[in-house]
């Protein structure tokens, strides 16, 4: 199976991302907060595993459509957490990296009210 230039940029740097989340998950037990910090790393390994799937398999484009989607779900949530902070920054720099500017993303938040 051939991989398009752009979706084989996409994993290239979503696996770089994962590999930077993996490194903060251990540096966290260095920080003030560890648990906190611990927890956010986590969340955003397993939203660049996720996102490293949709596209593998539904491409950049798709993925892109699903990461939006969850974007506003994970703002829906009304409880502030590591957990929901690590999967906004993940999903943004995602988006950031397809070519959504930051008031583009923004504008998608506000659309879901």
């Amino acid at each position: 199976m051939q991989v398009a230039p752009e979706q084989e940029r996409v994993l290239k740097s979503l696996n770089a991302f994962k590999a930077i989340a993996k490194q903060a998950l251990l540096a966290a037990v260095t920080t003030k907060d560890p648990e906190y910090w611990q927890r956010h790393a986590e969340s955003r390994r397993l939203i660049y595993k996720n996102l490293i799937t949709w596209v593998e398999m539904d491409g950049v484009e798709t993925a892109c459509s699903r990461a939006l989607q969850e974007y506003r779900q994970v703002l829906q949530g009304k409880e502030s957490s590591p957990e929901q902070a690590g999967r906004l920054e993940a999903l943004e720099g995602f988006l950031s990296l397809c070519g959504f500017d930051e008031r583009t993303i923004k504008q998608s938040q506000r659309s879901m009210y």
